[in-house]
C-alpha cells in the first residue's frame, strides 16, 4: 500500500487571511501557523483533530492563476506516503502524470503527480508524523494559539470532485490503475429532469475517499454542469467534515454563523420507513430540528449535513457527517445531496472569469 491517507488539502483563495478567520471563527479550527504579514506570497495553516488545511494567496504565480480560473478552492490533496520517491517511480510507471520529481525540504521529501483538471497530488513523505507544517515554498510561523482539547470535527471522511461528462470511467480507472485505489460504490441518479453518474474510489485502507461525479448530458442541466461552467472544469465541490457528535457539532457551528441547508420537513415522514427506528440523541425530531440527514448501508447509520456556500462563485461547501458503522454512503446519500442543493439554489451573477482547467 503505497498512499496512507491524506496529509493536508492546499486550497488557493483570493484572501487566504480571510479563509482563514472564517474556518477559526466558525468552524472551530485553530490557526496553527501563518507567513509573516510583509510576505509577498501570503499563507495560512488552520487545524483541527488531524485535518489540516494550507490556504495561500498571491498576486502573481500558480495560486494566482489558479484563483483567476477558479475562484477559491482545492488545488492539491497532498497523500502521504512513506517513501516519496518510491511512490512517484510506482506511481509514474503505473500512468500517474508526473508534474515534479521528489524534492528534499527540511524534515519532507515531496513530489508531485496530476490528480484532474488543475488538481494535483503531493506525495509527503515526512521525517517527523507529528509535525504539523506543509511543505511549501512560503515560510510558515507557527503561531500560539492552543487547540481544543475535544475537536468538534476530526478527519476530512471525503471529497466530492465534480468532472466533466465522459471523465468519470477514464478518472475511476486512474485511480484504481495507477494509485491501486478500489471503485467501492457506483450510483446512477435522477432527480426530476436532471441526472448524475458518480462512482466512488479509496485507498485499501479508507483514509482517502473520493467521490467522483458527472453529469448526464441526455437529462435537463443542473447542478454538476454549473459548476463545471462556474469553476471553469473540473474540481473538487465539496470538503467533509467526519464529527463523533453531529448534532452537537451542528448546533455549535450554527451559533457561530455556519448557514446549512434546509431539509423540508416532509423528508422526515417517512425516515423511519426507509432507515428504521432512530432513537435519541439523534431520533426523529432532532434530525428534523436540525435538518439533520440520515441513511444506512448494511453495516450501519450515517448522519450528515452540508453547509451554503458562501464561495462567490458557489463552487465550494462543506460537509459534517457522523458515522455509526456505516462503511459507504447508502443508497440515499448522494441523492440526498442532489435534491439538498437543488432545493436551495438561488440564480447568481456567472463569475467574471471562467477560463477552461
Amino acid at each position: 500500500m503505497i498512499v496512507k491517507g491524506i496529509d493536508h488539502l492546499h486550497l488557493h483563495a483570493e484572501d487566504c487571511f480571510a479563509q482563514a478567520a472564517l474556518l477559526s471563527d466558525a468552524y472551530g479550527f485553530t490557526l496553527t501557523a501563518r507567513t509573516a504579514p510583509e510576505a509577498p506570497h501570503q499563507a495560512a495553516l488552520v487545524t483541527q483533530g488531524s485535518i489540516r488545511l494550507l490556504i495561500s494567496s498571491a498576486p502573481h504565480g500558480p495560486a494566482r492563476d489558479f484563483v483567476t480560473r477558479h475562484g477559491d478552492g482545492v488545488a492539491d490533496i497532498a497523500l502521504s506516503v512513506d517513501d516519496a520517491a518510491h511512490a512517484f517511480r510506482t506511481l509514474t510507471a503505473r500512468g500517474a502524470e508526473p508534474l515534479s520529481a521528489p524534492m528534499r525540504l527540511p524534515g519532507k521529501t515531496v513530489a508531485r503527480i496530476r490528480a484532474f483538471g488543475d488538481v494535483t497530488h503531493s506525495l509527503i513523505e515526512r521525517d517527523d508524523p507529528t509535525d504539523p507544517l506543509p511543505p511549501t515554498e512560503h515560510t510558515l510561523h507557527p503561531t500560539t494559539h492552543t487547540h481544543p482539547t475535544t475537536p468538534l470535527l476530526h478527519t476530512v471522511d471525503h471529497l466530492a470532485i465534480c468532472l466533466p461528462h465522459g471523465h468519470l470511467a477514464t478518472t475511476a480507472d486512474h485511480y484504481r490503475h495507477a494509485l491501486g485505489f478500489d471503485v467501492t460504490y457506483e450510483e446512477y441518479v435522477t432527480v426530476g429532469g436532471q441526472a448524475m453518474d458518480s462512482k466512488v474510489v479509496q485507498d485499501p485502507a479508507g483514509h482517502l475517499v473520493l467521490t467522483l461525479i458527472e453529469p448526464d448530458p441526455r437529462r435537463e442541466p443542473g447542478q454538476i454542469d454549473r459548476f463545471l461552467t462556474d469553476h471553469g472544469g473540473p474540481g473538487v465541490q465539496h470538503i467533509a467534515f467526519r464529527t463523533d457528535d453531529i448534532a452537537h457539532a451542528a448546533d455549535t457551528l450554527r451559533s457561530s454563523g455556519v448557514d446549512f441547508l434546509a431539509t423540508p420537513h416532509t423528508y422526515y415522514d417517512t425516515l423511519e420507513q426507509r432507515v428504521g427506528p432512530l432513537h435519541p440523541p439523534l431520533d426523529t425530531q432532532a434530525l428534523r430540528s436540525r435538518s439533520l440527514l440520515a441513511d444506512q448501508d448494511r453495516w450501519g447509520r450515517l448522519f450528515q449535513i452540508f453547509t451554503r456556500s458562501t464561495h462567490p462563485r458557489r463552487t465550494l461547501f462543506f460537509e459534517l457527517i457522523q458515522r455509526d458503522r456505516a462503511k459507504t454512503f447508502g443508497s440515499g446519500n448522494i441523492r440526498a445531496l442532489y435534491e439538498a442543493v437543488r432545493r436551495t439554489e438561488t440564480p447568481h451573477p456567472a463569475p467574471a472569469t471562467t477560463g477552461g482547467a
